[in-house]
């Protein structure tokens, strides 16, 4: 605090303030633009995918040798989540099938019209999920799953986060918190101000305020730029 006081001194608020934000700003885009590549990247059983767009109603994801897989619901709706009463992945020459039943909400999975998998699990909060049939509560590491319920669990998280969350809303959210937190920790007085020019006449800040102020501002930045980390818990 200390130290951007003195600069302020010297160079003056207006001058610290833009070279500070200009610095904040590069770290958020580096921050957020491999938080959002983290995201559209998941692995299973070594094998990796990453998405590639969303052409119309059908996701596009490509593994580390450019195959191309694409998947989609029978309704054709963009948004693909545990209730779609069919997904349908196509990779490899291969169509895999997901169909749930509504009503038990069991879900069965085809590879080219076979039966390979019947799964009576339903997610329910974070990493863990309830077995329909005996009412248990089970983490996926413990369960024998195969291939393709992972697929799908992926392929799921990951179209969630690009339609719910994506890097431009990230950038918007982190860039208000920034600014907030910059403009509180250059400008304490200036805030002081606009929050008491209509009860006081004249007046001036005390250093507890001033203090206060920064401290309040450096804690806004650093969760502007920081709080992508939390998002998985949430």
């Amino acid at each position: 605090m200390k130290i951007i006081n003195r600069s302020i001194k010297k160079y003056g608020s207006l001058k610290v303030f833009l070279v500070l934000i200009s610095i904040l700003m590069f770290i958020n885009i580096i921050i957020l633009t491999s938080f959002d590549t983290n995201q559209k990247t998941f692995r299973i059983d070594g094998l990796s995918f990453k998405y590639a767009g969303l052409d119309n109603t059908v996701w596009l994801f490509k593994d580390k040798d450019y195959n191309l897989l694409k998947a989609y619901t029978l309704e054709g709706t963009k948004r693909l989540d545990y209730l779609s009463r069919m997904l349908i992945v196509e990779y490899k020459g291969q169509t895999i099938r997901y169909e749930k039943n509504l009503i038990s909400l069991e879900t069965k999975i085809f590879v080219d019209d076979l039966l390979i998998h019947t799964d009576s699990m339903i997610k329910i909060s974070g990493d863990y999920t309830l077995s329909i049939s005996d009412g248990t509560v089970q983490n996926p590491s413990e369960i024998n799953e195969p291939f393709e319920s992972k697929l799908m669990n992926e392929i799921i998280n990951t179209s969630s986060y690009v339609l719910d969350v994506g890097l431009i809303n990230l950038l918007i959210f982190s860039t208000l918190f920034t600014l907030l937190g910059t403009t509180h920790l250059i400008f304490p007085k200036a805030y002081w101000h606009l929050r008491h020019f209509l009860s006081v006449s004249g007046g001036e800040p005390t250093d507890f305020f001033i203090a206060a102020t920064q401290i309040s501002g450096l804690l806004l930045i650093i969760f502007g730029l920081f709080f992508p980390l939390v998002i998985p818990f949430i």
